[in-house]
């Protein structure tokens, strides 16, 4: 806590967020912390994220970032290219100014980026809606009205096409006569106030 800025603490401004860096706190201080499955769970947690609470700093970034970094200083290029989202994570909060000037910083970690693999990005496939093209039929259903149920629906569906014919020659012969009365105004010069 005490890295945070001029000493002050950031643990949230809402119960949750406070909830939430006191519970990354405590993970922090577990000694597991930096065991591969911890270490894949915080990159995908911080796949979408800048900071682990919230959009701010905070006490649990610092917490983290302290407990990371005598994993990160083993780290070779190779490994921390492996976990990108933390391995920028602990970058960032190394780098902060107000990280780096507090009394008891770590040193920094050089972290080559320059070098760093073009990460792949595939994009989600866009959802297509699917419509049911089979008729629902109720449980309780007999045999004989199934079969007056199939009979009557060609002609519905042909009564349906004779609608929207006749709709769309009515709309045609309207749409022409309103043509002529929805022509633009001729332009007499300019407007009068």
């Amino acid at each position: 806590v005490a890295f945070t800025e001029n000493g002050t603490r950031h643990i949230g401004e809402a119960a949750k967020d406070q909830k939430e860096v006191a519970e990354w706190i405590d993970k922090a201080a577990q000694p597991d912390v930096t065991s591969e499955a911890n270490i894949q769970s915080l990159n995908t947690t911080l796949t979408p994220r800048t900071y682990i609470v919230n959009n701010t700093l905070s006490a649990a970034d610092v917490a983290i970032y302290g407990a990371l970094h005598p994993y990160f200083s083993k780290l070779q290029p190779p490994q921390y290219y492996a976990i990108p989202s933390l391995t920028r994570f602990f970058d960032h909060i190394q780098s902060l100014p107000s990280v780096r000037s507090s009394g008891t910083a770590f040193s920094t970690v050089v972290i080559d980026i320059e070098n760093a693999p073009a990460l792949e990005r595939k994009a989600e496939p866009p959802k297509k809606e699917k419509k049911s093209t089979t008729a629902t039929v109720p449980e309780n259903a007999s045999a004989p009205a199934l079969a007056s149920d199939a009979s009557t629906a060609p002609t519905q569906k042909a009564q349906k096409t004779e609608k929207k014919e006749k709709k769309k020659k009515e709309g045609s012969a309207e749409q022409s006569g309103k043509k002529a009365a929805n022509a633009p105004a001729v332009d007499d010069g300019e407007p009068v106030p």
